[in-house]
């Protein structure tokens, strides 16, 4: 994997960032490094996008707003990053739809696991959540609760949601544990 990208990274910075990564059998590279903002990234400062230099290093040029097209907000695959071409989504790119459900376009789902990959924002810990317009309080929420209630599943308060399938991704309500604390 390491040699198809190491272009313009200098080697021992490949190597670490290779050493990073964990290749899944649903062939996304998993980056087990920092993340932020929802982007996985590398080194102190300015910090590395690894999604935007792994697809330099294979493509040249890179797109703005790449995403990774799996799903996985951790996949780092070349092969797997793309553009999200907002305007086809909803008419506008909204996470909801006019009658305030989730819009499914942001939902991919993986037929192997059953899993619901969010498409939209994530936060600073790689969770799906809708933002919101800055004058509204709180600023962003939530996706698997909405989708909970959405599909007639009580959402019991004072609890934390997680994912039984364990990916920070998946907003299926079918793969929804409810554990002790909150959100």
């Amino acid at each position: 994997m390491g040699d198809a990208v190491r272009g313009g990274i200098p080697p021992r910075i490949m190597d670490a960032i290779n050493a990073r990564i964990t290749l899944l059998p649903t062939g996304c590279w998993q980056w087990t490094g920092a993340m932020e903002s929802g982007l996985p990234v590398f080194g102190g400062h300015p910090r590395l996008n690894i999604r935007r230099a792994l697809y330099e290093q294979k493509n040249g040029s890179c797109p703005p707003r790449l995403v990774a097209t799996c799903g996985d907000a951790r996949c780092v695959n070349p092969d797997h990053a793309g553009t999200r071409n907002q305007r086809a989504i909803n008419g506008r790119g909204e996470y909801l739809t006019p009658d305030g459900r989730v819009n499914r376009a942001w939902i991919k789902t993986n037929p192997s696991t059953g899993c619901w990959w969010w498409l939209g924002a994530v936060s600073g810990n790689g969770y799906p959540v809708i933002r919101l317009p800055r004058n509204q309080t709180p600023n962003e929420m939530r996706v698997r609760p909405l989708l909970a209630r959405e599909e007639g599943l009580s959402v019991p308060a004072e609890k934390r949601v997680r994912s039984s399938c364990r990916n920070k991704a998946c907003v299926n309500p079918a793969h929804l544990v409810w554990e002790r604390g909150t959100n």
